[in-house]
């Protein structure tokens, strides 16, 4: 249900001030940059996944959008960030393992579905139970398949879930276009086809198809950073023995992250009537974040957490903040949306314990956020 708020400024503040405490307790310096890491993925993904969490609640949770402003404005770029860092990651493991379009598949399937099922038994279940709410059957099978046509925030079983359609589509293209000798030319393709898939009288609502005319070359780009990584590793490494100096080298850091952060506060909240260059901008926006964190010689633990459960995070939120509360009933803004962190950090830890069977070996220990040791 929607939600109010009293002083929705100064619960945003309240909120901040908690979520900035647990951040500097759980930081550290980095002796120097380690380039496009798991840390460095892990943290991009759990700042995408927060924005997204802000998003939904500041815009369609709450009837005053200006609690959790203006950390609920940049949500896009967080679904264009999850894109192409899932292009990248698919990239980097095909051109490592080099795997035949069946061992893909079966590796893929299980760790996107598996998850996606157990969320929707939950769901249908707590409807069905709690509010005596059913879907028609043809709801239902879509949805275990991953096509959502709709994205009803309000209505559908879990309108988020849209994501997960040019999600599945570029997975499924993925092995048939992907050539590890030409990744730049396979990224192009990839975005090709899903341009041509546009022009197509999709079955889908037109608030679905502007949600894929937003986002739908985050991931193609997402692929071309992987193929081009080592060829614009090799210039980096002769630009940084140019700059033989350390201070020069610092500075210079300094510098190119201060020009990033002017590019990200541009195109965050700059506004555009063409809905291509909004995708690039958004696309932009997230470029510059991903070079921020690379060059950022901070490690951001508590985005790191989020990171590593952010795709379980991503599937449960919404449902859970809209038709089931129990938080928000009982608890200021500020305090319930820090609490409802928690909550989700705990839900989606044992989800991917239960996807993974960790459950069914119990002679083999699972240790919560050991990468973060």
């Amino acid at each position: 249900m929607i939600q109010t708020v009293v002083n929705a400024g100064e619960q945003t503040m309240i909120f901040a001030g908690m979520l900035g405490i647990v951040f500097l307790l759980l930081f550290r310096f980095k002796r120097d940059s380690s380039g496009f890491s798991l840390e460095v993925t892990n943290q991009l993904k759990g700042l995408a996944i927060l924005t997204i969490i802000f998003g939904h609640i500041g815009y369609f949770l709450f009837s005053d959008h200006n609690f959790l402003f203006p950390l609920s404005t940049i949500s896009g770029i967080g679904v264009d960030m999850f894109l192409l860092l899932s292009g990248y990651g698919l990239a980097v493991s095909a051109i490592k393992k080099n795997l035949k379009p069946l061992e893909f598949y079966k590796r893929r399937v299980g760790k996107i579905f598996i998850p996606l099922w157990i969320v929707l038994v939950v769901i249908l279940v707590l409807d069905a139970v709690l509010l005596k709410q059913f879907y028609d059957w043809p709801v239902m099978i879509r949805s275990f398949f991953g096509l959502y046509p709709s994205a009803d925030i309000y209505k559908d079983l879990n309108s988020p879930l849209w994501y997960m359609t040019p999600l599945l589509f570029n997975y499924l293209i993925f092995p048939g276009v992907f050539k590890q000798r030409w990744s730049l030319v396979s990224a192009l393709v990839m975005a090709g086809i899903g341009y041509v898939v546009l022009l197509l009288p999709l079955p889908v609502a037109d608030g679905v198809r502007h949600l894929y005319e937003l986002h739908y070359l985050a991931f193609p780009i997402g692929v071309a950073i992987a193929g081009g990584s080592d060829t614009f590793g090799k210039y980096a490494v002769k630009i940084f023995k140019w700059l033989k100096l350390r201070k020069v080298l610092e500075l210079s850091r300094y510098v190119f992250l201060i020009a990033l952060a002017v590019v990200f506060y541009y195109s965050a909240w700059a506004t555009f009537e063409n809905i291509l260059i909004v995708q690039l901008v958004s696309i932009l926006s997230a470029l510059s974040v991903l070079l921020m964190f690379v060059c950022f010689k901070l490690r951001m633990r508590l985005l790191e957490i989020f990171g590593e459960y952010s795709y379980e995070i991503y599937l449960f939120h919404w449902p859970l903040l809209y038709r089931f509360d129990f938080i928000y009933r009982s608890l200021p803004a500020g305090m319930g949306t820090a609490l409802y962190l928690v909550y989700f950090l705990v839900l989606a830890y044992f989800l991917k314990k239960l996807a993974g069977g960790q459950f069914l070996k119990p002679k083999e220990s699972y240790v919560p956020f050991a990468n973060l040791k």
